[in-house]
């Protein structure tokens, strides 16, 4: 399918639905907006009305009455365009503040709203995205969208209803002219409009080319330690300026070009049209079939006739990324959440740990199975270790296990009950993860360890610690508690890392528990205190072990051996290790070097 390019109405109608029901959100306002609008749209065209009156009366004689007081007309004129002009003064004010607290909270909307909804999304979902520019796109959509919704829908759309009231008022002086006018905007609309298509199309190689930057920039930011390692920052910042000057900027460059030369015409047609009503206009004087006042009044509304479509065609750029950006971000936001609460969901009481999979099939894409026919039945408390090369679908089989997933073919039942039919959050409750890379939250050590747990005491947060041998380092910082661990956790070692996170997962008190090879990037020190950690968390709880070294694994209960998406031999290392030609001896002694 060809790749569309143009905005169609569709799509407009689309982005106006979307700024329509977050505007809606915001009743209160948007009729004090209204409101003021009305009334300015009155007020406005009525100013050049009252200003040519005032100097038409400026020779003459007239008097005004007001009650028993008279005084010269042209002093009339002068109070109630007076009055007038602080009557719109005060309302553009009240629309100044109303719109500027619109506009925030627009902003502030959209983005909390995108960020919950990719927190709701699944995990398969968010592996094949990445965060920077996801969350890129949102942001860039708000601050469109809030500019649309402000400078355009309630600031400029008013100076439309403006416009009738002085093609109204125009049309009382002279219609000839009023027709000469609306001649003109109509051309000036037509010009305007051969901007949109060509318009579009650059706007969407912007859109694409800041898109692959930010993307390539994130990209070398979230890897910076690989790049220092290899010396490689000259590379990524000639790949930077490439990307944001050659990439992004070439296209921008032409959408300016584009601009100026629509501008042109566009100023062309404005002048002449001025110079026609001038012209014009000094006839009718000479024939003395108007006054010079409403000479000043016309040409103000020559001004006021097409100040919003010269407004309209500056933002027009704004309005069509806008609309890209909604539509691009939309796309994210009507992306399916996960459905913790699945139709005809059985509530239990809790989770023993009790599991079985029955010819389990799975894959991601078609005809690439990753588990195939897996069978096996777990009882509570047991420690299973899943054991093979990487990619054999061992983190897979996890995943299927806590819902991220779901199985093509076969079942997964916890306590005798399908996952299909558990709520997901109660699930995930009830399992514990202690992974290989653990990552922590910057912020302290404290909130780090209750992090889902958040009405934990510290009574309750130290005993968790002490079994996890983390109390002893923790007490020795200087805010204890309340130390901050820096972004990702970076001010604490992989030892101290490991052991908070093994002290969220005794808090948590999970039935199942998945242990990642936490162990395996550690020293001999660290290695043992986190192994006594670990034999105090899995007391009692059904276990996994992700296990990579053999070594961990010894003391399992039963070991699954994975190869080519299937269980291939299960039984303890005693028996495992016996078996001539078997998977897992020789697994065992390629790690222990009897093969090269």
């Amino acid at each position: 399918m060809a790749k569309k390019k143009t905005l169609t109405k569709e799509d407009y109608l689309k982005g106006l639905k979307t700024i329509f029901h977050y505007l809606a959100e915001h009743r209160q306002a948007m009729k004090i907006l209204i409101g003021v609008a009305l009334v300015l749209s009155v007020t406005n065209p009525l100013i050049p009305y009252i200003t040519g009156k005032m100097l038409d009366t400026i020779l003459k004689t007239e008097t005004f009455h007001f009650g028993s007081f008279g005084f010269q007309a042209v002093y009339g004129w002068l109070l109630v365009w007076l009055l007038v002009q602080l009557i719109t003064y005060t309302l553009e004010q009240v629309r100044s503040f109303q719109t500027g607290v619109l506009d925030m909270t627009l902003y502030a909307r959209y983005v909390a709203n995108g960020y919950n909804h990719l927190l709701n999304l699944p995990l398969s979902f968010h592996k094949k995205k990445k965060m920077g520019p996801l969350l890129n796109s949102i942001q860039r959509s708000a601050n469109m969208f809030s500019d649309i919704s402000t400078r355009v829908i309630i600031n400029l759309a008013p100076q439309f209803l403006s416009i009738l009231v002085a093609i109204s008022i125009t049309i009382t002086v002279n219609a000839q002219i009023a027709g000469l006018m609306l001649c003109g905007v109509l051309a000036y609309i037509l010009v305007l409009m051969r901007t949109i298509a060509p318009g579009t199309v650059i706007q969407r190689k912007i859109q694409a080319g800041w898109m692959k930057a930010w993307r390539a920039g994130h990209d070398s930011l979230d890897n910076l330690m690989a790049v220092k390692q290899m010396t490689a920052e000259s590379y990524e910042q000639r790949k930077n300026i490439r990307n944001f000057l050659t990439g992004a900027l070439g296209n921008n460059i032409l959408m300016v070009q584009l601009m100026k030369k629509i501008g042109f015409y566009q100023k062309l047609i404005i002048l002449v049209t001025q110079t026609i009503v001038f012209v014009l206009a000094i006839i009718f004087i000479q024939r003395g079939e108007m006054t010079i006042g409403q000479l000043i009044a016309i040409t103000s509304y020559t001004g006021m006739l097409f100040a919003p479509f010269i407004t309209l065609g500056d933002y027009w750029r704004t309005v069509q990324n806008g609309f890209i950006s909604l539509e691009e971000s939309e796309k994210i936001l009507k992306a399916v959440p996960e459905e913790y609460e699945p139709a005809g969901a059985i509530s239990l009481p809790s989770i023993k740990g009790k599991i079985s999979f029955q010819n389990v099939h799975f894959s991601y894409e078609p005809k690439t199975p990753v588990l195939k026919n897996i069978n096996f039945e777990i009882k509570a408390g047991e420690v299973i270790a899943l054991v093979g090369k990487s990619g054999e679908g061992k983190s897979t089989l996890i995943d299927l296990l806590s819902g991220y997933n779901f199985v093509n073919k076969g079942k997964i039942l916890i306590d005798d009950v399908d996952v299909k039919k558990i709520n997901l959050k109660f699930l995930r409750s009830h399992i514990g993860i202690v992974p290989q890379e653990v990552v922590l939250f910057n912020d302290t050590i404290g909130t780090n360890i209750k992090y889902g747990n958040f009405e934990a005491t510290e009574k309750a947060m130290s005993l968790a610690a002490e079994k996890a041998h983390a109390l002893e380092f923790i007490t020795k910082f200087p805010k204890k508690w309340k130390q901050v661990v820096g972004d990702r956790g970076v001010k604490l070692s992989v030892g101290q890392k490991q052991r908070v996170a093994i002290a969220r997962a005794i808090l948590r008190n999970p039935a199942i528990l998945i242990l990642d090879e936490p162990t395996s990037a550690l020293d001999a020190e660290s290695e043992h205190f986190i192994t006594n950690s670990l034999e105090e968390l899995m007391r009692g709880r059904t276990t996994f072990i992700i296990a990579h070294r053999l070594s961990t694994v010894r003391r399992a209960d039963k070991i699954f051996v994975f190869q080519g998406g299937e269980i291939v031999e299960t039984g303890k290392h005693d028996e495992l290790i016996t078996r001539e030609n078997g998977v897992y001896r020789h697994l065992y002694e390629l790690q222990i070097g009897l093969h090269k």
